[in-house]
């Protein structure tokens, strides 16, 4: 039937198609007419041709046309670098061909672009399933079919993870789901027999207890036997029997019928959101609030759906309107403590977790308390939350391995640290997040070829600023007269680390290396390696500017190039290697010799944000008064962000510094000035880097246990010729680096080397 009326529409002549209605030609098998409709796609549509061309090349691939579908995609990359779709399809392809860990970063690409498409939740789910990845498939799959139930495929993958998970029941649920979709749907259908040949032989009932609903905020009034809730009845059998519109239809009659009462309207939303329209739910809830702006119940069933659709600072907001409500249990103050972990306020979710386990202490609490706890960077108390649960239930520690893990190497228990990622790796072999905090351990040791290795599931470990250029990616192949471009990545410190690395690149003889940078490094990357061609960029999915670079060979993440060339201590040039612009040295020189007498010291104290440790990083500008009382110099703020207040509460404590704004919001400004300095105080920020690249004389003031590019067993950083590390004697003590540091101070200061000079 189908068919006949698509031919009849096309006979027709006045037919324009959406998308969606191409996509159902493509998943019915009739490829003609979907080839035709795809030609007459509605004007409207969002970059409508590079829509068409991605739609004909997944035509192509769905006919095993592999070669034209490659062609199809890569064709709309090049044209449009970040197009979401034509990643997709790649990812595709990629899996087709065995090519799996290609396939599943176009997807997690894909995804990030996009992050609500239910095509590219599938595809990165299948990509995960296909590596044996189970644990990390089951969020990306779920997510797609409360999106998209109608996918057999999502399916019959969910039912392998449940598989993996030892939930035969649910595993059961999900192929049940696929073959009601598809009776002849072969994957399925062997995996249902695996499975119920495999229980029949052991005696066991399936009891399947897949996707149940998701908890509302409903009031705590029993209301069992409530009017609206024996109404509500009728919905539950209509949709068990598969009649969504029906179902929603009789649910939205019952809200118009009891519009006053939240209950239904809560239910309601959580309808939607099984159905995968978030829009929906939320909506009937906001229109809701319009005539009842202080009901609790609706302001926190809005919050968790804004948490669910991952817009933390909407829901917070909604949320603490429940609470100032006084709806307050214990479901508000879970989705209120995830979504402050969401929004990296880490602080203010330990206060939430600590309200909530306190109001009901079980095991999850406790162990959601301490991964909060180790996040905030109170690893002792953590451990002792952790320890406790482990000789309670010993069985579960599975659930926390991994904040376990962070927790003990960060008190300085690597051999507890490593041996529970081991332990957690044998049961999650292809974890990304598990590697790479294996791999910042080794590195922090200084196990270099290790490191690097884990060091490179960084990217699907941390997903959010994932980015895939649509070229072939290098592995350290030769590049001799090739075309190489080097993606940017991370932040603004490691971006200038990681290009100390460019010059061993330039040495395999490639005949260009591209290199995107930031547009705030830009200027200084320019001038320090004028053999690159140096790209600035926002740093942004769009990746437009890989239009503009002709034909390219590979691409390479910035963070890749370790592995291949700083594999020991002795592979560490140890050389300066940053260029500041000489006439603005020149200039820094005359307002340094106008402000004070030399030494010239600049010094910063604040570091890194919530998420990467600030509070362990960063000292009050107070704390530098025995240094700066000890050693005779002009001292120099390099201090970026708000400073005005640190520059007060330095005053009064006779911390005299010297600040000019406009030498921090340029970075090329920046490295001018450090290098007119004589030399550099600073705690782990991007300070470091740039005065370690300049190879100035640097005192890095550094946490008891720092980041792993500080590193743990050496007092020089292997990356700069002259950036030596003072790490805290104990947890916190500030005073102590700050001691040690104005000794070695006063040895780099010969007295009297200074005077008179005003070169």
């Amino acid at each position: 039937m189908l068919k006949q009326l698509v031919r009849t529409l096309f006979s027709s002549g006045k037919r324009f198609w959406t998308v969606e209605e191409v996509r159902e030609l493509i998943d019915s098998g009739d490829f003609p007419a979907a080839q035709e409709a795809a030609d007459q796609l509605h004007a409207a549509t969002p970059r409508r041709d590079l829509t068409r061309d991605c739609i004909l090349a997944e035509i192509a691939f769905r006919q095993m046309r592999d070669a034209d579908a490659e062609d199809g995609f890569r064709a709309v990359l090049k044209e449009a670098p970040g197009f979401a779709d034509a990643h997709f399809g790649l990812s595709l392809l990629l899996l087709e061909q065995g090519d799996t860990e290609a396939a599943i970063e176009h997807a997690q690409f894909a995804k990030n672009v996009t992050t609500n498409d239910p095509r590219y939740l599938a595809q990165l789910g299948c990509c995960q399933v296909t590596m044996g990845n189970f644990p990390s498939a089951e969020l990306p799959l779920t997510q797609a079919l409360r999106l998209n139930d109608k996918d057999k495929a999502a399916w019959n993958n969910l039912g392998l993870v449940y598989l993996a998970k030892q939930e035969p029941g649910d595993a059961h649920a999900c192929f049940s789901k696929a073959l009601k979709l598809d009776p002849k749907f072969a994957l399925a259908l062997q995996n249902m027999a695996y499975l119920e040949g495999e229980m029949s032989a052991v005696g066991a009932v399936f009891t399947p207890a897949i996707m149940p609903p998701e908890p509302t905020s409903r009031s705590t009034v029993d209301e069992e036997r409530a009017p609206w809730r024996r109404l509500w009845d009728e919905v539950d059998v209509l949709r068990k029997a598969g009649e969504t519109d029906a179902s929603l239809a009789r649910a939205e009659a019952i809200c118009m019928e009891y519009a006053d009462l939240a209950d239904p309207v809560c239910e309601l939303d959580a309808l939607y959101r099984k159905l995968g329209d978030f829009r929906s739910g939320m909506d009937v809830l906001r229109a809701y609030l319009v005539g009842h702006p202080q009901d609790g119940q609706a302001l926190a069933a809005l919050g968790a759906a804004l948490l669910a659709a991952n817009e933390n600072a909407d829901a917070e907001r909604y949320l603490n309107r429940a609470l100032e409500e006084g709806f307050e249990n214990i479901k508000v103050l879970c989705d209120l403590a995830q979504c402050l972990s969401n929004l990296e306020k880490h602080a203010e979710a330990l206060e939430v977790r600590r309200r909530v386990f306190e109001t009901e202490p079980n095991f999850l609490h406790q162990a959601q308390l301490a991964a909060t706890l180790s996040t905030a960077c109170h690893y002792e108390e953590a451990i002792a939350l952790f320890d406790d649960l482990i000789e309670k239930e010993p069985d579960r520690k599975s659930v926390f391995l991994v904040s376990y893990a962070v927790a003990q190497a960060y008190s300085g228990h690597f051999d507890k640290a490593m041996a529970l990622l081991n332990e957690a790796l044998a049961i999650q072999p292809r974890d990304a997040n598990l590697h790479l905090q294996r791999a910042q351990i080794n590195l922090l040791l200084g196990n270099f070829a290790e490191g690097w290795a884990g060091y490179a599931y960084r990217g699907l470990a941390y997903t959010r600023q994932y980015r895939v250029l649509p070229f072939k990616k290098w592995r350290g192949q030769n590049i001799s007269g090739k075309c190489i471009v080097v993606l940017a990545e991370q932040g603004l410190g490691d971006q200038v680390m990681l290009a100390s690395c460019l010059p061993d690149l330039l040495a395999l003889g490639p005949a260009r290396v591209v290199v995107e940078v930031i547009g705030r490094v830009a200027p200084t990357l320019a001038r320090s390696f004028p053999q690159c061609e140096i790209v600035h960029t926002k740093q942004d999915k769009k990746m437009e500017w890989a239009k503009t670079v002709g034909d390219v060979d590979y691409f390479v993440p910035l963070g890749d190039l370790p592995q291949y060339f700083r594999t020991s201590v002795g592979a560490f040039p140890g050389k300066a290697y940053l260029k500041a612009d000489p006439d603005r040295v020149a200039y820094w020189r005359q307002k340094l010799e106008a402000t004070g007498p030399r030494p010239w010291i600049g010094v910063s104290w604040r570091g890194g944000l919530q998420a990467t440790r600030r509070i362990l990083r960063s000292m009050s500008p107070s704390e530098l008064a025995p240094l700066t009382n000890a050693v005779s110099a002009t001292w120099i703020s390099l201090q970026y962000g708000s400073v005005d207040e640190d520059l007060k509460i330095a005053a009064a404590s006779n911390v005299m510094l010297t600040h000019w704004n406009e030498a921090i919001a340029d970075l090329d400004e920046f490295a001018a000035l450090i290098e007119a300095l004589d030399c550099v105080v600073t705690v782990c920020n991007t300070t470091v880097h740039y005065a370690g690249a300049l190879g100035k004389k640097v005192l890095v003031l550094a946490p008891h246990i720092p980041e792993w590019r500080y590193g743990l067993n050496s007092t020089q950083m292997p990356w700069y010729p002259d950036a030596r590390v003072l790490r805290q004697p104990h947890h916190n003590d500030w005073p102590g680096v700050i001691s040690e540091a104005t000794r070695c101070l006063k040895g780099i200061l010969v007295p009297d080397k200074f005077v008179g000079q005003r070169d």
